[in-house]
């Protein structure tokens, strides 16, 4: 009788320790999950104000060139030293998002804006920096980008194709690129930009039932978007004109 006891005590402890270790691995597994989540949210939130800051900087120079004669500087223009410290920062920190922030919303939406700034030949030009004239715009560099960023780089392209059509009114040809963008962005980094840049051009085209649409499925599917505000009016102000 005690030799089976014993052995009965045993088998439970056994399992036991089993079933304590599948317990303890999912705890270790729950807990290592949170803390990887938490990381990820504090990179995608440190991303975002780089993004910001960089963005800011770069509009600003834009802004600036835009509203001077012939939407560029003369080359005695006092702007200029001004204008290209504060592009060549914030290029330096788009470089900083596109190469060591991968996988982040932030990042990926740099590595669009770095592929549209790579293309505005004039601008790095007329600033003139070795460190910066076109550095960012050379095939080995954006092939780094596109090896961080697998998932979206498809996605850039295309909307970066379709930022140059509409730039030459050619609004028709930039909503086909943008549609490309948005069924290539499987990982919904740019999905409610591009849903605002095919409704936007929809809307210049007065295709004003198409636009409403696309400004609709941003406040139906994308109730965080930094564009719902604006998605919103449009929606109200389109559907008030129907």
């Amino acid at each position: 009788m005690s030799s089976k006891l014993e052995r009965v005590m045993t088998v439970l402890i056994k399992n036991r320790i089993i079933v304590l270790g599948v317990l303890g691995g999912i705890l270790l597994l729950s807990i290592g999950t949170g803390v990887l989540y938490q990381k990820k949210i504090d990179q995608e939130k440190e991303a975002g104000l780089i993004f910001d800051e960089a963005w800011q900087k770069v509009f600003a120079v834009v802004s600036d060139m835009q509203q001077q004669p012939n939407g560029t500087y003369a080359l005695n223009h006092p702007n200029i030293p001004q204008a290209q410290a504060l592009y060549k920062e914030g290029v330096m920190d788009i470089n900083t998002l596109t190469l060591d922030y991968p996988n982040t919303i932030a990042g990926a939406r740099a590595a669009l804006l770095l592929a549209v700034i790579g293309k505005q030949a004039p601008l790095n030009t007329l600033l003139n920096d070795p460190d910066l004239t076109l550095a960012f715009a050379t095939e080995d560099y954006f092939a780094i980008v596109k090896e961080k960023h697998p998932k979206f780089w498809g996605a850039a392209i295309a909307m970066t194709e379709g930022i140059q059509a509409e730039q030459t009114f050619d609004f028709a040809k930039a909503i086909t690129f943008y549609q490309e963008a948005l069924a290539l962005d499987k990982a919904n980094y740019i999905t409610d930009y591009a849903l605002v840049s095919i409704a936007r051009n929809y809307e210049t085209l007065n295709n004003k039932e198409k636009a409403l649409e696309y400004y609709q499925q941003i406040e139906d599917d994308h109730p965080l978007s930094s564009w719902l505000s604006f998605a919103m009016g449009k929606v109200y102000l389109l559907s008030q004109e129907s």
